[in-house]
């Protein structure tokens, strides 16, 4: 079979699942498709540009979703990184250095319009900023409590088991977005001598 992005992509994601990011190398990914080194660097400059494209992976139907409400969207998002062993870590990490942070936030911000048009573009942004980045945190910690927990035979203080209430925290994200809508709309309609 003929080493393609595709193919390569796929191993990632299998050497992901199975084992984690920190065995997700250009050397492990050569072995598992059974090819020298530099055959994988023909297609992928670079862990930097492997780590993205697997994110892109990882998110590409919600990447293509600009229908869903703000909640259905972080759910969404929530449901993909949880998918995959370290999803939020790998995607987290191909926001920081990539474009892909704008990509999902441009998608957010859509998502938000809709439920908020009196916000302005400036809130717009800072929310579903503030959203992404409450997210891929909680996720991040809620994925290593997990493999913690998988690792740990004695019992201690620590409960692994205890998942974070994501939804409870993008409500009180939401919430505020509300009320500044509520502020924006009360403002015009005090300039239009409305109150």
């Amino acid at each position: 079979m003929q080493l393609n992005r595709e193919r390569i992509l796929e191993a990632a994601l299998t050497i992901l699942d199975e084992y984690g990011l920190s065995d997700l190398t250009m050397r492990r990914l050569a072995r598992h498709l059974g090819v020298a080194p530099g055959a994988v660097y023909w297609h992928i400059a670079h862990k930097q540009e492997l780590l993205s494209l697997v994110a892109r992976e990882i998110l590409s139907d919600l990447l293509k979703d600009s229908t869903s409400t703000p909640r259905d969207w972080c759910n969404h998002l929530h449901e993909l990184l949880t998918a995959h062993r370290d999803g939020a870590e790998v995607v987290a990490a191909a926001v920081a250095m990539s474009s892909l942070r704008l990509d999902l936030t441009k998608a957010l911000v859509s998502s938000l319009r809709a439920s908020y048009p009196d916000l302005s573009a400036s809130d717009l942004n800072q929310g579903a900023a503030t959203i992404l980045h409450y997210l891929l945190g909680a996720i991040v910690l809620e994925q290593s409590a997990q493999q913690a927990g998988e690792f740990t035979s004695q019992p201690g203080e620590i409960d692994f088991t205890e998942k974070i209430d994501t939804d409870r925290g993008v409500e009180m994200i939401l919430t505020g977005l509300r009320a500044l809508s509520q502020i924006s709309r009360d403002e015009e309609r005090k300039e239009c001598g409305e109150m």
